[in-house]
C-alpha cells in the first residue's frame, strides 16, 4: 500500500484535535474556541468562533451532508452549523451533558435528529424550532424511523466497533480471527482475517480495512496488498477520516507540543 500526499495544511499555535468529513468539506476544531471548515484540498472556507475554552468531543453530520452538530459536554452545549449558509446556533440542554454520553449511532434526516446514549437503550431528539433537547421513548423512535431502530438494534447485537450511520453500515469482530464490515442496507458482509487486539480503531474504506492505534503510532492498511505505516517522530497520527472523493485525510500532532500539528490528504495506491 502506497500513500501519495496530495495536500497538506500546517498549523502553528493551534491545537487541532478533532476532524470529520462531510461531503465536499472537512470540519475541524479551531483551537479551543471554534470550528474551521475546509474544502477537500485543505483550503479554509470559513472559521466560526463559539466560545473560549471550547472542547469539541464529537462531530455529527446530517445524512445529506448539509449541516453538522458539534457536541461539547464540558460546556454543556451543542452547536449547529449549516454548511451551505454557515448560519449557526447553540443548544443548551436543561439536563447537563456531563450526565450522559451521546453515542456513535444517530439518525439525522431532514429536520429530525435523534441521538442514542452509549451502551444504553436511551434516545434524545433535537427540536430545531425551540433549540432544545428532549428524551424520547423507543416507541417514538420506531415511529419516526423503523429502519434506523432496526439498524441500531443490529449494531448493539454485534457490538459494533465502528458505525457509519449515514451509510447504514458498521464494522464488528466476527470471531477471534475475523473482522467484518456489514452493509446493513444491502445485506452485504465482507470478512477479513485479522485480530484487532493491538489496534484502538478500525475503519473501512474503498474495499480496505484500516487498523489504527494512535498511542503506538501504528496504522495498518489491509486488503489484497497489505501495508504498514507510521508517522515520523516527534509527530503521531491522531485522527483518520474517509473522504467522499475516495482519498483519506490524517491529522498529525507533535507529541511535545500539541499546538504544532498538520493535516494531510492522501491518495491510496496498491
Amino acid at each position: 500500500m502506497i500513500l501519495n500526499t496530495i495536500h497538506e495544511l500546517c498549523f502553528e499555535n493551534n491545537d487541532i484535535y478533532q476532524i470529520e468529513s462531510c461531503g465536499d468539506k472537512i470540519i475541524a476544531n479551531d483551537d479551543y474556541y471554534g470550528v474551521r471548515i475546509l474544502d477537500l484540498s485543505l483550503n479554509t472556507i470559513k472559521v466560526i468562533p463559539f466560545m473560549e475554552r471550547l472542547v469539541i468531543f464529537s462531530i455529527y453530520k446530517k445524512y445529506d451532508n448539509s449541516a453538522v452538530m458539534l457536541y461539547a459536554p464540558e460546556q454543556n452545549s451543542l452547536f449547529f452549523v449549516d454548511l451551505q449558509t454557515f448560519q449557526h446556533f447553540t443548544i443548551k440542554p436543561e439536563n447537563h451533558l456531563n450526565d450522559y454520553f451521546f453515542g456513535r449511532n444517530y439518525y439525522w434526516q431532514n429536520n429530525t435528529l435523534i441521538f442514542t446514549e452509549e451502551n444504553k437503550n436511551t434516545f434524545y431528539q433535537i427540536n430545531f424550532e425551540s433549540s432544545t433537547l428532549k428524551k424520547i421513548s423507543t416507541k417514538t423512535v420506531k415511529t419516526i424511523s423503523p429502519t434506523f431502530f432496526d439498524f441500531w438494534k443490529t449494531c448493539k447485537k454485534h457490538n459494533a466497533i465502528t458505525i457509519y450511520p449515514n451509510q447504514n453500515s458498521f464494522i464488528f469482530q466476527k470471531n477471534r480471527k475475523l473482522i467484518a464490515f456489514y452493509d446493513y442496507k444491502n445485506k452485504n458482509l465482507i470478512l477479513k482475517k485479522h485480530s484487532p487486539g493491538l489496534f484502538e480503531e478500525v475503519y473501512y474504506h474503498n474495499g480496505m480495512f484500516i487498523f489504527f492505534d494512535a498511542w503506538n503510532k501504528n496504522i495498518e492498511f489491509k486488503n489484497s496488498n497489505n501495508g504498514f505505516w507510521r508517522a515520523e517522530d516527534p509527530y503521531y497520527c491522531l485522527r483518520i477520516i474517509n473522504l467522499d472523493n475516495g482519498n483519506i485525510a490524517m491529522l498529525f500532532t507533535n507529541k511535545d507540543d500539541h499546538q504544532k500539528c498538520f493535516l494531510q490528504v492522501y491518495e491510496l495506491s496498491k
